[in-house]
């Protein structure tokens, strides 16, 4: 502690001074540095100053939280300072005319409150203007608008007028500036950027100078996916790579000098749950070996980032990048994949971020396509016949439901959001190029059409389906304020809404006072009564309950928390819900499980840790707790 007062100031209040005034001053240039230069000495004198409340005295301004560490850019920009969600569209959607032309839908009209009811809209082939309203009234709730930018890019491409009306709605439009693309994936990467680097940075200023009348935030994506191992495989190709970006990054801030400018590499690496070989407990929640490849070149350009991107896309079946550019076809198990996983390894990624560059992370963009595959001839390739229809749509459902749900974990790990990669499927996605996730290309959006899938131009048709569970959709998880419960197929440990309808799931149990008491479908009360098991007619709101259901639902859920003493028996196991992390944290409670997705979880008061079970980090409102005090 004495290295940080000696450098900075001379007792405590002076330490709070700092910290107050970098919220009132910008963190750029010497200011960036003077800050990340205080935050390092804390660190390395074990002091770790808490934003979130300047006042507390020396010895409770402690770890408790990342600190400022973790989110330095609120300081600066309100963005950073709450938790996004936002959607990812070209701004333009072509749907099939009734005359057979193409009637482009601004996407700008979904997120604002527009009037959808207009002449040309009506034009629209099936125009249903019940669901384009529907889909409006959880889009108004997005935080950002992820647009794509490409090589060739035409000004035509995106309507400016627009673009202003969603910044005046407090919404940030982040454009991914995907210029050079799957083009730096060969062996000659590195020849191609520096043959067309004067092409690239004049295209840069370009990009500037198109946003700079732009009023409000906004922000570019440099390079999505760069991370080729065209350009980490060496210390060269990255230093090479990361002056040009650097260069185009100063074009574009030239031009706009409030942009927010980011990069972002792709999540690759190994994600099976069976090895461990990244660095974490097994693969699936993490690689750190694969991460650190692309880490010399964001070193490189760390001074000029406002923010880090990251990316995530998996699916049950992609091309064999092996035998590229053959279309032979590679399928995945859900552990091969480490589904269940993926929430934390997104933590994962951020946190190992933002430890290294105190910068924030924005998950830029995630898809999990609920098509598959199955090879019925065994030919490796995709033929006619051989997709399955929301083979993997729980998996995609309950990774958006978890990334809402654990909102506040990710972002003490550093993520201030994340967006979904389109709102609307593509029938024409990458049409002519590589097409990595084969098929699954033209199901990348949270809403499917009946569009013809494959043909180059193909417009979207406007009967539309909205992807979900039950009749709850991936929109209503995303961009409404109503929490939702989440239930596999199989058993459950969760809390319940008191107006449950029993009729719903296969069975129910609770424990309370020793006993046990079920609602079981095909039992009547005096049949449990037999087995010495009360029947349950009603639902305790801080109680747990072990569900058993034949498929993967949604339900409406009061995620209102619960007193964790009106649940706890005086003696022995209670089993609880409706509580959170914080209201496990005491010393009194010797156990605890829980019971997620077919893992078991524990913590206990020794703090002892086992190979086999996962110690428990977070406790959600809608999960079932076993508590032993």
């Amino acid at each position: 502690m004495k290295e940080v007062l000696d450098e900075y100031a001379d007792n405590e209040d002076d330490i709070k001074a700092l910290i107050v005034w970098t919220f009132r001053h910008g963190f750029k240039d010497e200011n960036r540095k003077r800050i990340l230069d205080f935050i390092k000495l804390c660190k390395e004198s074990g002091f770790t100053p808490y934003v979130a409340d300047i006042n507390q005295t020396s010895e409770r301004i402690n770890p408790i939280a990342k600190g400022l560490a973790a989110h330095l850019d609120t300081i600066t920009h309100p963005l950073f300072g709450k938790f996004n969600i936002g959607i990812g569209s070209g701004q333009g959607i072509d749907f099939e005319g009734v005359d057979g032309s193409k009637i482009w839908l601004n996407v700008v009209d979904l997120i604002t409150p527009a009037d959808l009811n207009i002449s040309y809209y009506r034009n629209i082939k099936d125009y249903n203007l019940t669901m384009f309203k529907k889909i409006q009234s959880r889009l108004v709730n997005a935080d950002s608008l992820t647009l794509w930018v490409v090589k060739g890019w035409q000004e035509s491409w995106f309507n400016k007028a627009k673009l202003q009306t969603l910044l005046d709605h407090n919404k940030t439009v982040i454009f991914n500036y995907w210029y050079f693309g799957d083009t730096i994936g060969g062996d000659n990467a590195i020849d191609l950027i520096l043959a067309g680097k004067d092409q690239y940075l004049e295209d840069a200023s370009r990009l500037g100078r198109f946003i700079a009348d732009l009023n409000g935030t906004v922000a570019v994506v440099m390079e999505p996916e760069f991370n080729k191992v065209s350009i980490t495989n060496s210390a060269e190709n990255s230093a090479l790579f990361a002056s040009t970006l650097k260069e185009a990054m100063k074009r574009i801030r030239a031009e706009k000098s409030d942009v927010l400018l980011s990069i972002c590499p792709m999540d690759t690496g190994i994600r099976s749950t069976s090895t461990s070989y990244g660095g974490y407990k097994r693969d699936s929640l993490g690689d750190k070996n694969e991460w650190s490849r692309f880490l010399p070149v964001i070193d490189a350009l760390k001074d000029e980032l406002d923010f880090i991107t990251i990316q995530e896309m998996v699916g049950q079946f992609t091309k064999d990048s092996s035998k590229f550019p053959s279309d032979e076809l590679v399928s995945y198990t859900k552990d091969q994949l480490g589904l269940k996983d993926l929430p934390k390894r997104i933590e994962n990624f951020s946190s190992f971020l933002n430890e290294r560059y105190y910068l924030p992370v924005l998950l830029g963009y995630i898809t999990l396509p609920e098509t598959g595959w199955k090879d019925l001839n065994g030919n490796n390739l995709y033929d006619d016949g051989e997709l399955i229809e929301d083979f993997w749509l729980d998996e995609s459902v309950v990774l958006y439901h978890r990334l809402k749900r654990n909102a506040k974990s990710l972002y003490d790990h550093g993520l201030f959001g994340f967006s979904p990669m389109a709102l609307f499927d593509d029938p024409d996605h990458d049409v002519g190029g590589y097409q990595f996730f084969s098929e699954n290309e033209y199901h990348i959006g949270i809403i499917a059409t009946n569009a013809t899938n494959g043909v180059a131009g193909a417009p979207r048709g406007a009967n539309m389906r909205l992807k979900g569970l039950n009749g709850i959709s991936i929109l209503d998880i995303l961009y409404s304020d109503q929490p939702y419960l989440f239930l596999d197929s199989g058993w459950n440990l969760v809390g319940l809404p008191e107006t449950t309808d029993f009729s719903l799931f296969n069975a129910v149990w609770g424990y309370k006072n020793g006993e046990w008491h079920a609602n079981v479908n095909g039992f009547s009360t005096s049949q449990l009564e037999n087995y010495g098991i009360r029947q349950l007619n009603a639902i305790e709101p801080y109680s747990g309950y072990w569900v058993l259901t034949d498929k993967s639902m949604l339900i409406p859920y009061d995620s209102n928390r619960s007193n964790i003493d009106d649940c706890l028996e005086t003696t022995g196991w209670s089993l609880c819900s409706h509580i959170e992390t914080e209201d496990i944290e005491r010393p009194d409670l010797n156990f605890i499980w829980k019971y997620d997705r077919g893992a078991w979880k524990q913590r206990n008061s020794s703090n002892i840790s086992y190979d086999s079970f996962d110690t428990i980090e977070n406790i959600y409102p809608d999960e079932g707790v076993w508590i032993r005090k």
